[in-house]
């Protein structure tokens, strides 16, 4: 506004408060991409989100699945016992799905009683087959549902991208398709779009299954393979190594069953046993050997989470009556990376009982000299990947030459995983390795067949003689 001669005196300004306009719009935005019943996102989002993820997976190099969740008689519970229940089990349905996986993953509600996840980044089909046993385990448990007790199974399909397909209208296809699968098969199941894939998912469920009573029918054993000292010129232990035969399944390598084990929980009733009985079978060895022979036993890291191990070791030895002397307790470097204290706390209690503590598989993880210097370690077991090439390899010669260094610095003793040639037992030798463990000296053997020959001599098994002229010949 002006004055009469024309300079500004005042400002006239017009607005409006448009929060409720804004407010609206958001409203409209999540409605739209938003399931009303359980606040997922909706098939709508949930079609962008895969055509997005698909571009990112494939720009990345990366692999992804697409898991399609179908309810097994839905119908039934709606026409028994009423729309409003139905709705309360959608929404506790999709309540368990989100606690089943991760913040980076989407589930949506694609209508009805379909359900779908997308993962856009995965390990291994096996972690794919884990997460389909934990959201069948979860969604089978009984809800109560005003008052009503109510039970319902589901059954999923999974498609595997860029493998099955690379665009977002096939992979679903794929997906759905897998899922049918599953509800053929019988429901309450998982089933993988491609054969070789769900071989593999299946064959992981029957060894879970199985796995369950696998200590109960005795079908889990010990095998031992000893490891022998160089300046003693004898074995000076021997490590416990777990077997498991099935009558059905035939000998399942541990590297199958371990990592289930783990994910299950199963691997501390599994590793309590392993644990007492490893100590059961030192006790009763070292009762007649004039030189005493240390039993290595395997430790999950799991274990060390979830578990009081000390107070598991400290009741092992008291029953078996084992020195803590004759233990030694492997474990793998990420038991020590991931530490909280809770770790440290364990193995110097475990270190002040006598028990030695070595680190299995050395140099294939995150090695770390500042671990080496905290935590009690006695040994390191360089692992049998780099002994393999020494002969051939100037490169792995030198990186086993430094890690046996590095052992004799900071007053550890080194141990050789793996060691199956002369040549390769001559170059250990000249770089001063203490111990050697591996098919030169022994395949690991029965627990009786090794009772029995230890029980009477620890001689070098025929046909294998270690003296200085061999050794020369093969260096």
């Amino acid at each position: 506004m002006r004055d009469a001669q024309g300079k500004p005196e005042g400002y006239v300004t017009l607005f409006s408060d448009i929060t409720k306009r804004k407010k609206n719009e958001q409203l409209i935005q999540h409605q739209a991409n938003y399931d009303n019943l359980t606040d997922l996102p909706n098939r709508n989002l949930f079609t962008q989100t895969i055509k997005q993820v698909l571009i990112q997976t494939k720009a990345l190099e990366q692999q992804g699945a697409l898991l399609f969740i179908d309810l097994d008689h839905f119908k039934s519970i709606n026409d028994t016992l009423g729309h409003s229940v139905g709705d309360l089990l959608l929404q506790e349905v999709a309540s368990r799905i989100v606690q089943q996986i991760n913040t980076r993953d989407t589930p949506a509600r694609l209508g009805g009683d379909e359900f779908a996840i997308i993962l856009p980044n995965i390990s291994s089909v096996v972690s794919v087959a884990s997460l389909c046993e934990q959201l069948l385990e979860s969604i089978r448990k009984p809800y109560n549902l005003d008052g009503n007790s109510v039970f319902i199974s589901c059954s999923i399909g999974v498609a595997i991208y860029p493998d099955d397909a690379i665009d977002a209208e096939t992979i679903c296809r794929d997906a759905d398709s897998a899922m049918y699968k599953a509800k053929e098969e019988g429901r309450n199941s998982y089933h993988f779009y491609t054969e070789q894939m769900n071989r593999v998912a299946q064959r992981r469920r029957q060894i879970e299954t199985a796995l369950h009573t696998a200590i109960e029918y005795q079908q889990l054993s010990l095998h031992f393979q000893p490891i022998w000292d160089i300046e003693q010129q004898r074995y000076g232990s021997a490590e416990s190594l777990l077997r498991w035969q099935h009558p059905q399944l035939g000998n399942v390598s541990p590297a199958d069953f371990i990592p289930i084990a783990e994910n299950t929980g199963l691997i501390e009733s599994i590793g309590q046993w392993v644990i007492l009985h490893a100590c059961q079978v030192a006790e009763l060895l070292n009762r007649n050997l004039e030189q005493p022979l240390k039993i290595n036993v395997n430790v999950s890291s799991r274990q060390f989470q979830r578990q009081d191990i000390v107070l598991i070791i400290k009741e092992v030895l008291a029953s078996t009556k084992l020195a803590p002397q004759l233990l030694v307790i492997e474990i793998t470097e990420s038991l020590l990376i991931d530490d909280a204290g809770k770790t440290y706390r364990q193995l110097k209690a475990l270190a002040d009982m006598g028990i030695e503590i070595a680190i299995d598989d050395f140099g294939t993880g995150y090695s770390s000299l500042s671990y080496l210097k905290k935590f009690p370690i006695s040994k390191l077991k360089i692992d049998q990947s780099f002994i393999a090439d020494i002969e051939q390899d100037p490169e792995s010669l030198a990186l086993v030459n430094t890690i046996i260094t590095l052992a004799k610095t900071l007053k550890l003793q080194s141990v050789a995983e793996g060691v199956e040639t002369a040549g390769q037992l001559a170059l250990l030798k000249g770089m001063a390795c203490e111990t050697i463990q591996g098919y030169y000296f022994s395949r690991p053997m029965k627990e009786e067949d090794f009772v029995t020959k230890f029980s009477t001599n620890q001689q070098i098994p025929s046909g294998v003689e270690i003296n200085s002229k061999q050794l020369a010949k093969a260096h």
